[in-house]
């Protein structure tokens, strides 16, 4: 058995020992870099959408009237 201080002692370690895994663990999930969530893939989707629609015919006299430099 151990006296009281000796188990404060070794549970002091196991909690170093625990944050120390779980900074190594935040650190390697930093280093992989983001992930894509389903909402930002969404966010890509759409805007993807709106660029082609915003880039179609229909909007290309506005953008030579607009500004005639790109017409």
């Amino acid at each position: 058995m151990h006296n009281d201080f000796d188990a404060m002692i070794i549970h002091k370690h196991r909690m170093n020992k625990l944050y120390q895994e779980a900074h190594d663990h935040q650190l390697a999930k930093l280093a992989q870099g983001t992930k894509l969530t389903l909402w930002d893939r969404f966010r890509e989707f759409v805007t993807s959408i709106n660029a082609k629609l915003s880039v179609g015919p229909a909007y290309s006299n506005v953008d030579c009237a607009l500004v005639p430099a790109q017409c």
